[in-house]
């Protein structure tokens, strides 16, 4: 590991420890002094790194108390800064409070009103402190989950009136919002349900179309973590687009900055998640891979997004899809390799079976302590059933991104079967997965 690699990692364990490992890589720095060894620059950059972390955090919880919210709002300006989120029978918005007030706010409408990044409005209702849900079986943090979004106060049903302005400084996540939209009608009119939702959560990130059923699924079978928008997602979306660049463009360089803008605007598209962000600079340093001859480093495409990431918001550590695409390709990179050798005693196994194999495997190692930790939960159905859709995703991926390409140009028809069909298999091997008697709840 390089020196920037040792960094990284006491960035990521500085926010995720706290002080306490400040303490412990500062003492063994001081023991190390005592013997000549190259350990003394490790712990040295562990020290450094943990402390910005740490700092890092506590920047964060600054930022978040200093915020002004009146408990009473009367006609105060606040704009939208992030796409509508309709679900549950409510519409959520993300609101920025302007002079002379600071701070943000998630606002509970109904799902029939509708309002686009930028819009400037003036809002009028009681804040309120968001508090834990507890329904005696589980609990939900919810302060915590507002504060990822660096939210710390609520309004139910306020009242809210546009003022016919649009901030200039949100116009582009206002078009890529309706262009999001424009997509998920349109996989709503190519595909039926439970399909649709799928592919819209597959892609998109979106699980607002996803039905009860489908998440119960998805949750009994271990699985829930394929609708993340992980790095391998991402991956699969920046090389389609790169094979079409250099198709098209037929020049090396040009595909290369066609893609990396590619994968930013499918991160946006995809909400700027924090699983969605981490796979985006998994692309990212993927695709500066390729063309450094250096594609067999993965050590890096594992420790400097999560740096990064837990940099810009430290907050993304209590973000359940972070921490899915983290796990899974953590164990991608690190256990794959153990495992490949241990398939080499069996030389019949052919390729095709042995590599989903070994990558379904290896992420579902990682996978379930984080599963068990987030739901309270064990799904012995998920070593069986990842291996067997796994390695559908790329496919249905692919399918799926094609589909909404070729659908403008291509019969409906042939379209429509080509990327249901991956989709559909999907949902039926989840779906024979949760019948199984193999999860285990103890949370009730």
């Amino acid at each position: 590991m390089t020196r920037i690699h040792w960094f990284g990692v006491g960035v990521v364990a500085g926010v995720i420890l706290g002080w306490p490992l400040a303490v412990v890589f500062g003492l063994a720095g001081l023991i190390s002094l005592f013997f000549k060894s190259k350990s003394r620059l490790i712990w040295s950059l562990l020290l450094v790194g943990s402390l910005l972390g740490q700092s890092r955090l506590w920047q964060y919880h600054q930022s978040l108390s200093a915020q002004n919210i009146a408990p009473e709002l009367n006609k105060a300006l606040a704009v939208v800064i992030a796409p509508q989120d309709n679900r549950d029978g409510y519409g959520y918005l993300t609101l920025r409070l302007q002079r002379p007030f600071t701070g943000q706010l998630r606002v509970t409408i109904t799902p029939y009103e509708h309002y686009l990044p930028g819009d400037l409005l003036t809002i009028s209702g009681a804040s309120q402190t968001p508090a834990i849900i507890d329904d005696g079986a589980k609990s939900f943090d919810y302060p915590t989950y507002l504060a990822r979004f660096g939210i710390t106060k609520v309004v139910k049903r306020p009242q809210l009136v546009k003022t016919g302005t649009v901030q200039r400084r949100w116009l582009a996540l206002r078009w890529l919002t309706g262009f999001r939209q424009f997509l998920e009608r349109h996989i709503n009119l190519m595909l039926p349900e439970p399909e649709a939702g799928f592919l819209a959560g597959l892609l998109l990130g979106s699980r607002r179309a996803l039905s009860e059923g489908t998440l119960a699924n998805l949750t009994q079978t271990g699985t829930i973590h394929i609708i993340a928008v992980s790095g391998a997602n991402v991956v699969i979306v920046a090389g389609i687009c790169l094979q079409l660049c250099r198709l098209v463009t037929g020049h090396r360089w040009w595909s290369f900055w066609l893609t990396w803008g590619v994968i930013g605007g499918f991160v946006v598209l995809t909400g700027v998640s924090a699983a969605a962000v981490r796979g985006g600079l998994v692309a990212s340093l993927t695709l500066i891979a390729s063309h450094t001859a250096r594609g067999n480093q993965k050590l890096p495409l594992i420790i400097l997004p999560a740096a990064l990431t837990l940099l810009a918001n430290p907050y993304f550590k209590y973000d359940i899809g972070w921490q899915f695409s983290f796990a899974a390709f953590t164990g991608i990179v690190l256990a794959a390799p153990v495992i490949q050798q241990l398939l080499q005693r069996w030389p019949r196994c052919p390729p095709l079976i042995a590599q989903p194999l070994v990558e379904t495997t290896s992420a579902n190692i990682f996978l379930t302590p984080v599963l068990i930790w987030q739901l309270n939960a064990l799904s012995f159905s998920s070593f069986l059933i990842n291996p067997l859709v796994l390695w559908l995703v790329p496919l249905a991926t692919m399918a799926g991104a094609g589909g909404l390409l070729a659908g403008f140009v291509l019969p409906n028809t042939l379209v429509r079967l080509i990327v249901w069909l991956p989709l559909h298999l999907i949902l039926q091997i989840i779906a024979f997965g949760a019948r199984l008697p193999w999860y285990v709840d103890w949370s009730s």
